[in-house]
C-alpha cells in the first residue's frame, strides 16, 4: 500500500502563511478563491523559491512519528504536491522550492528510506491520478 501525503494544506500552511502576509484571517482567505490566487502569485513574485521553503511545517512532530509507524508497517510513504505554477517560468522554482521544503522539514525520513520519494507534479489533477492507483491512498 502506497499513502501520499499532500504537502500544500496537509503537511505545510500555506493559508496561514497567506493570511500572515496579508494581515487577514485564513477564513477570509479560504473564502474567497480568487483573492487566494492573487495572494499566492504576489507572494511566488516577491519571494522566489523562498515563497515555498519559509512555509510552516503543520504538525511536524506527529507526522514525523505517522511516517515511522507506518513505514514500519510496509506502507509505503510519499509526499506529492502540485506545482501550482501559470508559466512554464515559474516550474523550476516551484520544483525546487517543493523539494527544499521538504528536505528541510523531513531529510533525515528521506534519506533513511522512510518516506520513499518527494514528487512535485503539474496540476491537482495529475497528482490525483499519481496517487489515486492501486492501493494508493491521497491524504
Amino acid at each position: 500500500m502506497k499513502v501520499h501525503f499532500d504537502m500544500d494544506g496537509v503537511l505545510a500552511d500555506l493559508d496561514g502563511s497567506l493570511a500572515a502576509d496579508a494581515g487577514l484571517l485564513v477564513s477570509e482567505i479560504r473564502q474567497d478563491r480568487c483573492l487566494r490566487r492573487t495572494l499566492i502569485d504576489q507572494r511566488r513574485t516577491r519571494l522566489g523559491t523562498e515563497h515555498y521553503t519559509s512555509l510552516q511545517p503543520l504538525r511536524l512532530a506527529a507526522f514525523r512519528a505517522l511516517f515511522v509507524e507506518l513505514a514500519t508497517n510496509d506502507i509505503s510513504v510519499h509526499i506529492l504536491t502540485a506545482g501550482d505554477v501559470l508559466k512554464a517560468s515559474d516550474a523550476t522554482t516551484a520544483f525546487e522550492g517543493k523539494q527544499a521544503w521538504a528536505r528541510r522539514h523531513y531529510g533525515d525520513l528521506i534519506d533513511d528510506g522512510t518516506i520513499c520519494g518527494v514528487y512535485v507534479v503539474a496540476t491537482g489533477e495529475e497528482k490525483a491520478r499519481l496517487a489515486g492507483g492501486p492501493g494508493g491512498i491521497l491524504v
